[in-house]
């Protein structure tokens, strides 16, 4: 294998690669005519090659990051389960189209009283949203009130 020098700057208790980011966010390594992710090339030299069904997963949730400690083999689902633990998913308020926030979903979960088109037309979003909330569908990070069963959830026919 050619030699490869990484340029790295420390950030914390991260090592951060300086090599040319990709579309995605990750730096890429040159191996002759190919390309690779440099933490998973950091990955493999320490600790030999693994599956293309694996991925390198970075531990300290800095996708720039090489420091073989921050560094994990691991399946595509431990990977989004590590993002959800860290709270980088684009659910609730982080998904860019959200009109609401974990507060105001909170607010929604326990007026009892009203109606989803109420609720809807008051919080400026459609029926489906509010049924989508009260069902757990939808903000699923946010606690449910502690009630047997949902309040109202059926519309009233127009």
């Amino acid at each position: 294998m050619d030699k490869v020098t990484i340029p790295v700057k420390q950030e914390g208790e991260c090592y951060i690669s300086l090599l040319k980011e990709g579309m995605e966010g990750y730096t890429r390594v040159r191996l002759g005519d190919k390309y690779m992710a440099t933490h998973r090339f950091v990955y493999q030299v320490l600790n030999g090659e693994i599956s293309d069904d694996l991925v390198v997963r970075h531990l300290c949730n800095n996708r720039k990051c090489i420091y073989p400690p921050h560094l994990a083999a691991g399946t595509h689902a431990d990977n989004v389960q590590d993002r959800v633990n860290a709270e980088r998913s684009a659910s609730g308020r982080n998904n860019g189209r959200a009109k609401l926030t974990n507060t105001k979903v909170k607010q929604i979960l326990h007026k009892h009283g009203k109606t989803n088109a109420e609720l809807a037309e008051e919080y400026g979003v459609s029926r489906k949203v509010i049924y989508c909330i009260r069902k757990g569908l939808t903000w699923k990070h946010i606690r449910r009130p502690k009630y047997s069963r949902p309040c109202k959830l059926i519309e009233e026919e127009s």
